[in-house]
């Protein structure tokens, strides 16, 4: 997401005429998700807990009508 804003504000500052005003506009535009994202991660603590919640979270290779028959078959 980070590049793909910097590329966005690059792409305008040499389409419209080096014009660093529209520049940094679409860039500070393009780095909001960037700092909200870093500000609710930094929220984030991780809690160990005795329950194993892997077989639930493993990955399935198998179609959206498989995985609900399989997902509804297995306990968690």
């Amino acid at each position: 997401m980070l590049m793909f804003g910097i590329c966005s504000a690059l792409r305008v500052y040499v389409l419209w005429n080096k014009d660093i005003i529209l520049f940094s506009s679409v860039l500070a535009l393009n780095l909001v998700p960037v700092v909200a994202n870093l500000y609710l991660y930094s929220f984030v603590r991780p809690k160990l807990t005795s329950i194993s919640f892997a077989p639930c979270v493993s990955y399935m290779p198998l179609s959206g009508h498989e995985q609900i028959r399989y997902a509804s078959l297995t306990p968690c």
